[in-house]
């Protein structure tokens, strides 16, 4: 094993003077999910084919759900190592993103769908979750319909459905833009750029042009038109159709970036008042505080498990 780590540390080293930016990002996240001894699955049902990653120490299992613009292990990369040591760790691939698609209507509903495949996959019964960005939207619509299977749930930059429409359409002010999808489903590899600053409160320098069609490649352009239909749907969703948030029970953590331009801190602070959750603020962070600041907000994570039942 510790040959296979030097072998593809050196071919790190060798791409890292080229553009093969998505061959790095796949390495970097095999390199971690090999030394948390993850195991790679599939859960190939008639319809749908789910891909994600499970392995790590302890009774308990957390369920880490990612956001838009990745996959499983791109987007909770930072976060291995700290909750595999404790916690079994299940990171999937949500559908229509990484290796994870299915021949279904795209919906919020069917996300959700997918999330409890697994578990009941892998029997099962309780787990603590983690979403992100529209993780937290799997997340709330998953603790919404099976409550009983959430012992707690941690919503990391994400608004609840009744703040969602409103911030999205700042969005498409910001950007002048007529819809979201043009923000985070990138067309062209520039776009690409845009979306991953908007992500951090970083600047982040000009990536090459052959990096960024890699990426916008590997990322954006295997299933576009279903990302698209997960956008639209956050916008259009009839409130009957939205998580029911005022009967919400179960143990809850918000955790947000500071400068985050997507959904702005009022919103989480709005949503944490009506989880009646505590929030963390991470300091200097934007959109994905997990992995700008990634050792507090592993800090923040494990002390709120910690302290559950």
């Amino acid at each position: 094993m510790r040959h296979r780590y030097l072998a593809l540390l050196l071919l790190v080293f060798t791409l890292s003077s080229c553009n093969h930016t998505t061959e790095m990002a796949t390495l970097r996240t095999e390199l971690i999910a090999n030394a948390a001894k993850l195991e790679e699955r599939t859960l190939t049902t008639e319809d749908t084919s789910i891909h994600y990653k499970i392995g790590g120490k302890g009774q308990e299992t957390i369920l880490l759900v990612h956001g838009f613009g990745a996959n499983g292990m791109m987007g909770w990369a930072t976060q291995v190592k700290a909750l595999a040591s404790a916690y079994r760790i299940i990171i999937p691939d949500l559908l229509w993103f990484g290796k994870s698609h299915a021949d279904i209507t795209p919906s919020l509903r069917t996300q959700t769908n997918a999330m409890r495949a697994i578990l009941d996959h892998e029997g099962i019964d309780q787990v603590h979750i983690i979403g992100v960005s529209y993780g937290g939207f799997v997340t709330m619509d998953l603790v919404n319909e099976s409550p009983e299977r959430i012992k707690s749930a941690i919503i990391m930059d994400s608004p609840g459905p009744d703040s969602a429409s409103d911030a999205i359409d700042n969005i498409c002010e910001k950007f002048d833009v007529d819809s979201p999808e043009q923000v985070f489903v990138p067309t062209t590899p520039a776009q690409v750029q845009q979306l991953m600053q908007l992500a951090m409160h970083r600047t982040i320098p000009p990536f090459p042009k052959g990096a960024l069609s890699d990426l916008h490649k590997e990322i954006f352009s295997a299933y576009p038109d279903q990302q698209r239909a997960l956008i639209r749907e956050l916008t259009q969703m009839k409130p009957e159709d939205r998580p029911n948030l005022d009967t919400w029970s179960t143990p809850s953590l918000v955790i947000w970036g500071e400068f985050d331009t997507v959904f702005p801190l009022p919103i989480g602070e709005k949503l944490a008042a009506t989880l009646n959750a505590p929030i963390v603020v991470i300091p200097d962070t934007a959109h994905t505080p997990n992995q700008e600041k990634p050792r507090l907000v592993n800090e923040a994570i494990l002390s709120f498990l910690a302290a559950q039942p």
